[in-house]
Order: C-alpha cells, then sequence, then structure tokens
C-alpha cells in the first residue's frame, strides 16, 4: 500500500512538472525584473508539511505556532467582473493580505518572529502581490528556485494605502505623467514601485484585466516591515495542492481552494495615483 501511493504521488509531481516547464521560457525576463528573493543560506528550521509542524535544526519540535494568525476560510470566487484596472484581494476592515516567496531560510525566520528578519535585506526593493495567482504564476506553483516557500502577509490598509500613494509607475504612461520628465522627477522621489501586468488563469494564460505589482525600497521597505505587517502565514502548502490539481486538469477544484479575492475599493486621490479604476 505504501509503495502504491508513494508511485502515485510521484505520477502526479511528474505531471505537475511537465506542466509548469512550458512556462520556463515565457517568464524569464521577466523573472529577471521581477526578482524579489535573496541567496539562500542555511535553514534554522524546517517545515514538515504532511504534519504541518515546524522543526528546529536539531531535530526538535519548535513551539512556534503561536506566530500563526487563523487560516483564512476559503470558498468559490464571487462570479464578479473586474475592470482592466483594480485591485482584487482578501481584506478586512482593518488590513490585506499581500503575498511573497522566498527561499526556506528567508521564510523561516520570518514565520519564527512574526516579522522580516535577516537574511531578509531591506536595502533591496521587495515586492508584494495581492493576487494569489500571480503569486503562483511568478514562483511556478511554488517549484522555482529561491521561491520554494510563499507567505501570506497581514499588512494594514493604512500602510498599503500609504504606499500606492506615494508610489511611481515603473514605466512613463501617457494617461499619468504630463511627460518623460514629470515621470522620472516622480521615480526619484518615489521609495514605492507600481506596475500592472496582465492577470494569469490557473494555466497562466495573460487575462484581459490587470494584477498590481507593488515594489518596496528604502522607507516602504522599513515601514512595511516594522509598523505594516500584521501576521505571516505559510500558504505553501495550499499553493503546492491547487497546482497539483491544475496539473491534473482538475480546475474546478482547484478554484474552490482558492483564497477569496474580491474588488478593492482605493479613495480617489490614491486610485489617481496608480492609474486605477
Amino acid at each position: 500500500m505504501k509503495r502504491s501511493g508513494f508511485k502515485t504521488t510521484s505520477y502526479r509531481f511528474r505531471i505537475l512538472s511537465k506542466f509548469l516547464n512550458r512556462e520556463r521560457d515565457a517568464v524569464w525576463k521577466e523573472d529577471k525584473m521581477l526578482q524579489d528573493v535573496d541567496a539562500e543560506p542555511r535553514a534554522l528550521v524546517h517545515e514538515d508539511f504532511h504534519g504541518g509542524n515546524m522543526f528546529a535544526s536539531d531535530g526538535r519540535l519548535a513551539d512556534i505556532r503561536v506566530i500563526f494568525p487563523t487560516v483564512t476560510e476559503t470558498m468559490d470566487q464571487p462570479n464578479v467582473a473586474p475592470t482592466k484596472y483594480s485591485i482584487r484581494a482578501q481584506y478586512t476592515s482593518k488590513t490585506i493580505t499581500v503575498y511573497q516567496a522566498y527561499p526556506p531560510a528567508i521564510a523561516n525566520a520570518a514565520l519564527y518572529a512574526g516579522k522580516f528578519v535577516a537574511p531578509f535585506k531591506r536595502r533591496r526593493m521587495t515586492w508584494i502581490k495581492p493576487s494569489f495567482l500571480w503569486m503562483a504564476y511568478r514562483c511556478g506553483w511554488a517549484t522555482k528556485k529561491d521561491q520554494e516557500r510563499v507567505l501570506a502577509i497581514e499588512i494594514a490598509r493604512e500602510g498599503f494605502e500609504w504606499a500606492l500613494a506615494h508610489a511611481c509607475l515603473s514605466h512613463p504612461t501617457p494617461r499619468l505623467y504630463a511627460d518623460h520628465a514629470a515621470w522620472e522627477l516622480r521615480k526619484n522621489e518615489s521609495p514605492v514601485r507600481v506596475q500592472w501586468d496582465p492577470e494569469r488563469d490557473f494555466e497562466f494564460r495573460p487575462l484581459e484585466y490587470r494584477s498590481l505589482q507593488v515594489g518596496l525600497k528604502e522607507e516602504a521597505v522599513d515601514r512595511y516591515v516594522d509598523e505594516w505587517t500584521v501576521g505571516i502565514r505559510d500558504v505553501t502548502g495550499l499553493m503546492q495542492e491547487i497546482g497539483q490539481l491544475v496539473g491534473e486538469g482538475k480546475i474546478e477544484e482547484a478554484r474552490r481552494k482558492m483564497p477569496v479575492e474580491e474588488v478593492y475599493v482605493l479613495p480617489t486621490d490614491v486610485a489617481t495615483v496608480v492609474g486605477a479604476d
């Protein structure tokens, strides 16, 4: 029985790997542009994903579950057609959830401390993503090197909106900037970059509407780490489970596992800064 189960699991992962390989070339350039991970040193702790336990490097069970917020329930996505430039996210009246993928050393240290600490580097730009599917696209369902661990970071809405209010688009856009010089001036003054990339479906095909990526640097990174972060959850298991279902062609089942994301309405002045609808 054990051998049969092992073969079944291996077969499923071969299906998933074959599916993901088709996407490798398509995102090669994008990987370089949006790289948001650090080199991986030796991990301090690791997770047994089958049991959901955390272990110290000496093999002892680490008692750190208290740092995890309650897992958000998942259900079918609302059947609402999004506008082209709108943010879709999990959020409450006070917080919004964003995603990042990291190597185990950074992820484990952040989970243990409840915030980002070394080997996370504050002095480099770090990109946060409100869309779970776009995070899946970027990290290949948590299979890409140095993006094997996916974190859900719950941050204050006040901080998220501060970031967007102080943002500059990654590329000059005539509908937002009078000319190239105006964009350059804004870029040099801003600690935040934003860009609207095509959202992806479960097979990573581009959709007609966009997904917002937010790049934080300097003051924005410090605020993100020290002021805005409310909680950090490891959602690697969920990411891998959905990816495996997609690899097996079980799209509707994968959809039911997805976190619920609804349109996040920005204050008018903030929406104007980033070009949101």
